[in-house]
């Protein structure tokens, strides 16, 4: 099944850019990324790609995790700041995870994840050049989340990501986030303590159902996967993309402190 087969490409017809419908889609993404932060695309990938990308992930060994980070994964830790600084408020986690090096050149996935005409479309987006990301590890993984399981507040490293939906949640699993709360010249360090102390005001809940594609501004927004309940493990996939060629991540601050 090759990435125009996964896609729904009446709605999104990628593999011809010059189609109305790209600059449609691409004047819409970038409105939603400058004023949202978000740019959702629902019904990207059509049911049978997403049970095909499912049925791929699952025949693999995902590694349960569980351990704490603090949000901001990309500063160096300042210890003599006061324990509830936000720098310094660790977040749970709880999850599996499957990392790029397990998905192999035939996977649904990885074929997804770099094929030419979705980088080119997100590039017009973005307006930059993008490349698939050289780090073997967290360039394209997929996560599992299960009863009592969630993925903490925290800020992105990389600029922005894409993800892909492949399973709700039965209950919980909420995608969560409050647009632009920091920028490189104010961090509002009290607008961030207050989300983490539970301030909902302006938390925004992001409703997605399977086969949804979301590309997201997550170095400026915090977000967070509400805590799951149910049966049923909420799955997504995560596509980083970098902006120099070569780049990989830090990965000793990414890796946090397990339990």
């Amino acid at each position: 099944m090759s990435p125009q087969d996964l896609i729904d490409t009446n709605r999104y017809p990628l593999h011809r850019p010059t189609h109305g419908r790209i600059a449609e889609l691409v004047a819409q993404g970038r409105e939603a990324m400058q004023g949202q932060s978000l740019f959702a695309l629902p019904n990207f990938v059509r049911s049978n790609g997403v049970h095909r990308i499912v049925a791929e992930a699952e025949a693999l060994t995902a590694q349960p995790r569980r351990y704490h980070r603090e949000p901001y994964s990309f500063k160096p830790l300042d210890e003599s700041l006061a324990q509830q600084h936000p720098t310094r408020r660790a977040q749970s986690y709880e999850l599996a995870m499957l990392y790029g090096e397990q998905f192999d050149d035939q996977s649904a996935l990885r074929q997804l994840y770099e094929w030419r005409p979705l980088i080119d479309f997100l590039e017009q987006i973005v307006d930059r050049p993008l490349y698939c990301s050289a780090d073997s590890k967290y360039s394209l993984m997929t996560t599992f989340i299960e009863d009592g399981g969630q993925h903490g507040w925290h800020f992105d490293t990389n600029e922005f990501v894409v993800s892909l939906l492949l399973r709700p949640a039965k209950q919980g699993g909420v995608f969560e986030y409050v647009p632009e709360l920091r920028s490189e010249r104010d961090e509002h360090f009290d607008q961030v303590s207050t989300v983490l102390d539970g301030e909902r005001a302006r938390v925004v809940s992001v409703p997605t159902l399977s086969g949804t594609l979301v590309l997201f501004h997550g170095h400026h927004a915090l977000h967070r996967v509400s805590p799951v309940s149910g049966e049923t493990s909420r799955c997504m996939a995560l596509l980083s993309y970098a902006q120099r060629e070569g780049q990989t991540f830090n990965r000793e601050r990414l890796r946090g402190s397990t339990d």
